[in-house]
């Protein structure tokens, strides 16, 4: 990208830097006054260069163009068992049937049907 045009835009209290190319194509810049101590419309243009220099510099450094292959693979690994078991799909198990109750479960805590209940002389 070879730029061909840069505009400056003074607005409240920032500056916009826009870069355009010969296809028309553009970044632009947004430099606040509070954040730019001593920030002109004069000097605004090299600080949005000097900020765009910075941040591709730190991208290319972080970024994973220059990664080996094995590198991602790995650091890829140590992400996903950082979020284990959060990762796991779901159980796709059947509900457990409640043994030696002889109940369905949810009847676990119901109280028995008073028809069903043999009455008992008391002695």
């Amino acid at each position: 990208m070879t730029i061909t045009d840069v505009t400056v835009h003074p607005k409240d209290g920032c500056f916009v830097v826009i870069f355009t190319d010969q296809s028309g194509n553009n970044i632009s810049v947004t430099l606040y006054a509070a954040a730019s101590p001593g920030l002109t419309s004069d000097n605004a243009i090299t600080r949005a260069r000097a900020l765009l220099a910075t941040t591709l510099q730190s991208s290319q450094a972080d970024g994973t163009r220059g990664k080996d292959a094995a590198l991602l693979e790995e650091e890829l690994e140590e992400g996903l068992e950082d979020t284990f078991p959060a990762s796991d799909p779901p159980s796709m198990t059947e509900p457990h049937k409640h043994l030696g109750s002889g109940k369905k479960p949810g009847e676990a805590g119901k109280s028995p049907d008073p028809s069903e209940v043999s009455k008992t002389p008391k002695q």
